[in-house]
Formats: C-alpha cells, structure tokens, sequence
C-alpha cells in the first residue's frame, strides 16, 4: 500500500530474482556499507535513494523485472511507471517495496553479514556541561 492505493503483484520468477541481484546486489552492498560506517540503516529511505540515482538503463530492467505482473487492488490493468506520473515518489516507493518482498532472503543474509563486518556506531556519551 502506498498513498492509500493497495497493488496486488506477482513474485518475480527465481531467474528474475538472480537477475536483479545481478543489477543491484554490488550498488545495495556498498551503499550498505557506507550508510552502515555512517551510522545509517538500509532501509526504505536508503533504498529510495538508491533507486532514484541508480543509472536509467539499470533502473528501468529492475523495475521491468519487479513490475512485471502489477495491478491496483481490485483491477486488472497493469501498472507501470506512466501510472505515477508526477507521483515519482510513490513510484520509487513501490519498487523498494516490490524489491524488498523479492529478495527477502537477501536482504536478511545483508543485514548479517553488515552487522558481523562493521565494528558498532558507537555514540559520545552526552555532555555533562562542566
């Protein structure tokens, strides 16, 4: 669901899904990485991120892949990128959505493998004020 409007998708098959780690897995792991060292997450807002800089041909073959059978709730005709149109962000959203359903298994496997990798975002204790 997103800005109130549900969308009913079909997974992307197994090959698909190799696909789109093949695309994307390196761009999440090292901007994993680097919002990770700087305290950050990966998150909706990351991955929002990335998908809106990510090269246009790169972005345009994940979403063919994400999008490939989506429909509003209750409809058949499908959904693509023309039916956000000056909603690019409700766009986006949907692909971190869409990706995140996915790739699950991958983006549990990341959030280890960060966790064991990076040392701790440790905070200064509060000033005391003297």
């Amino acid at each position: 669901t997103i800005d109130n409007a549900t969308y009913n998708a079909v997974m992307a098959s197994a090959e698909s899904q190799v696909e789109l780690t093949s695309l994307l897995g390196g761009t999440i792991m090292t901007r994993g990485f680097d919002a990770m060292r700087a305290g950050g997450e990966v998150d909706d807002r990351f991955l929002m991120a990335m998908f809106i800089t990510l090269p246009y041909d790169i972005k345009t073959r994940a979403a063919a892949i994400l999008m490939h059978k989506v429909v509003l709730h209750g409809g058949s005709v499908p959904v693509t990128v023309e039916s956000f149109a000056g909603r690019m962000v409700n766009y986006h959203m949907l692909l971190v959505q869409l990706l995140q359903w996915n790739l699950a298994d991958f983006f549990t496997w990341l959030g280890g493998v960060l966790n064991d990798v990076l040392p701790p975002v440790v905070n200064p204790p509060p000033s005391t004020g003297s």
